[in-house]
């Protein structure tokens, strides 16, 4: 059912011990307007209709409202849940989010002033009542919370972004600049910060970098790092139990817990069978867990659904790649990017085929295409300086080799080794024993005892080499 419109006109309920407490009216809605009413306000109406001064169905009406967008009347119930339950933080807050989202700024700002007196730990409402204040000019009491903010919440990227946007009402470009940048170490793909440091770049004359965050900037236009927020997650919940499951299931799935992430995908296609979403990241799941039955079972039922999504293309990419299928595999990472062409991996992996295929110059496009949407993309800077390597490219392959070296794992070792190779066929004989000292090194400290006595006979015959005349 779509969204319901708010009703144009009411009829007022009001009993005496309503007026005594002075609380807003409950508006009585019209038959006609009653039956276009989601099932879910509904039901949340009609508790209010039985119980006029239960604080707990009046939130949960409000907060109904709330969760389908419907926000002068969210504000009405909340308002009267501020009365009947005078003192708490969640009312005001949530009251506070709905006149901001109505256009009611300056409301906004003293009903969210009030919520933080009540708690003043609630890092949503401090952020959000920073934002307000910008938005207003309030720039001295917009700065002072984004400092407190700052000093017990130091990996807030909002407060960065917030305190660059500070900075630069006051034309303190570089400090602006160290802002943003801080923000965006905190939140790649932060697409507002992205265009505020390409602002104060070009205000400080830095055009290249003005630039390169103008691109980022339209890579990642919708790109927003979203606070915890436990007390609108609650009314998210309410709109949509499908788009709640699928999220904890992403949740799971980025923290590497796939099976408890299936079951939440699983309890979203039972809401809403045709979430294709949903499908897909089912399809990924059973991808790792090596169940390709299920996996194909998934990627075929989203691509049914919505044959244009992005992620859809890539794990069916994944899949046939898995099961040996490797032209089909190209093919639909080739699709893949043909919905998104700035996804890293897409391009990575449609490479990785290319360079089996020994299609070198395509697979080395793709590689570079990968590097160039996500920098610090390790494995792909391996790749294409693999690739370069096998074609006697080293002068170019030993900076990708050298990327690979800003982390430090178990293939650490092997990324010297390579390194190294590279530096002895260039001559630089001195370079080459340095890098593979060190290799042997990492490589006995991570096990690796074989791979370390492979390195002492490269060592020694480098040392060789330079001993000749």
């Amino acid at each position: 059912m779509g969204r319901w419109a708010a009703p144009a006109v009411f009829f007022l309920l009001v009993s005496s011990d309503l007026w005594a407490q002075d609380l807003p009216p409950i508006p009585q809605l019209l038959p006609r307007q009653w039956e276009i009413l989601d099932p879910k306000l509904q039901q949340a109406y009609a508790r209010v209709m039985e119980s006029p001064n239960d604080v707990e169905s009046n939130g949960r009406l409000a907060m109904t409202f709330h969760a389908f967008d419907q926000f002068e009347l969210a504000a009405v119930f909340y308002q009267r849940c501020d009365l009947l339950q005078s003192g708490t933080f969640r009312w005001p807050y949530y009251l506070g989010i709905v006149r901001g989202a109505e256009g009611k700024t300056s409301e906004a700002i003293g009903i969210l002033r009030k919520a933080n007196t009540v708690d003043p730990d609630y890092l949503p409402a401090r952020v959000r009542l920073a934002e307000l204040l910008l938005a207003t000019h309030n720039q001295e009491e917009a700065k002072t919370i984004y400092e407190q903010v700052l000093e017990q919440h130091p990996d807030c990227s909002q407060a960065h972004y917030g305190m660059g946007r500070v900075q630069s009402s006051k034309g303190q470009w570089q400090a602006a600049i160290q802002s943003y940048r801080r923000a965006l170490t905190l939140s790649q793909g932060y697409g507002a910060a992205h265009y505020a440091l390409a602002t104060a770049y070009r205000q400080v004359g830095m055009l290249d970098q003005y630039q390169e965050n103008i691109r980022l900037f339209q890579q990642n236009r919708g790109g927003s790092p979203q606070l915890d927020d436990p007390l609108l997650k609650k009314v998210a919940a309410l709109r949509s139990y499908a788009e709640y499951y699928f999220k904890e299931g992403l949740r799971l799935q980025e923290e590497g817990r796939f099976e408890p992430a299936i079951v939440e995908y699983q309890r979203a296609l039972k809401e809403d069978p045709k979430y294709a979403r949903a499908h897909a990241n089912l399809c990924l799941a059973q991808l790792l867990l090596k169940r390709l039955d299920q996996a194909e079972h998934h990627c075929q039922s989203a691509l049914e659904l919505d044959p244009n999504i992005h992620e859809i293309r890539h794990n069916l990419g994944l899949l046939r790649r898995l099961q040996g299928r490797n032209r089909e595999a190209a093919e639909a990472f080739r699709e893949a990017l043909e919905i998104d062409p700035f996804y890293a991996e897409s391009h990575y992996l449609l490479g990785a085929i290319l360079a089996q295929e020994e299609r070198l110059k395509s697979a080395e496009h793709h590689f570079r295409q990968a590097i160039e949407n996500q920098p610090d993309y390790r494995t792909a800077h391996f790749q294409l300086g693999l690739l370069l390597q096998k074609q006697g490219r080293d002068a170019e392959a030993v900076p990708h080799f050298r990327k690979t070296l800003t982390v430090e794992d178990e293939r650490t070792p092997v990324y010297l080794y390579l390194l190294a190779h590279s530096y002895a066929r260039l001559g630089d004989l001195d370079k080459a024993v340095e890098t593979a000292a060190q290799a042997r090194d990492k490589a006995l400290s991570v096990g690796k005892g074989k791979l370390a006595a492979d390195l002492e006979r490269f060592l020694q015959q480098l040392r060789q080499a330079g001993e000749r005349p």
